[in-house]
């Protein structure tokens, strides 16, 4: 009977360690920021570059669209990953381009990747 009970007790504490308590999930994706020259071929540095990227944030709202879950600047080049808790969120960019910038409604789910892809329109013509 001992025996069966700490059995029992050890199948549990080794189950319940295995779960994961707070799977999470991953948003990742790619920004295009254009255009950045009003006429091409574009004489910008890499660094004026970057620049149009890392000047913008990410920002990930809660389902209200009020509280900010996440809020990260875009990386040069603007491949991005961010991890996040399970549920629905409001992404959007700021500065945006022309005007603001809308929200984009995605559902993070645990243990998977949320794929989103977001296109700045500068003005710039």
């Amino acid at each position: 009977m001992i025996r069966n009970i700490a059995f029992l007790a050890l199948a549990l504490l080794l189950f319940g360690c295995a779960a994961p308590q707070n799977a999470k999930g991953t948003l990742e994706g790619k920004i295009t920021i254009g255009p950045l020259c009003p006429v091409e071929p574009c004489q910008l540095t890499q660094e004026q570059i970057d620049q149009a990227y890392t000047s913008r944030s990410i920002i990930i709202y809660a389902s209200d669209r009020t509280t900010i879950a996440r809020q990260i600047s875009i990386p040069p080049g603007g491949n991005y990953e961010i991890e996040l808790t399970p549920g629905r969120y409001f992404v959007t960019i700021r500065p945006g381009g022309i005007g603001d910038y809308p929200f984009q409604e995605i559902i993070v789910s645990s243990n998977q990747t949320t794929r989103l892809d977001l296109n700045v329109d500068t003005g710039i013509r």
